[in-house]
């Protein structure tokens, strides 16, 4: 049995349909990373497994992955 996904908000559907969003932000060993320092400072959130509250929708809409590379990188 495969990881369970819940159904993808409209609106973030439509921000991962953008080019720049195409591929995930951070690879599977960043995100490790990321989980590593823990949650009280970072977290990762998948578009398929995790539900998504609204003002990450909006963030990502406003930031998007090219923007936040470039800020981060």
């Amino acid at each position: 049995m495969g990881t369970p996904t819940v159904p993808m908000n409209p609106q973030l559907e439509q921000i991962l349909s953008r080019p720049e969003n195409a591929v995930c932000a951070d690879c599977t060993n960043c995100a490790g990373i990321h989980r590593g320092i823990g949650t009280h400072i970072t977290f990762v959130q998948s578009a398929t497994i995790d539900e998504w509250k609204p003002e990450w929708v909006a963030l990502a809409d406003a930031v998007g992955n090219k923007v936040g590379n470039e800020y981060y990188e």
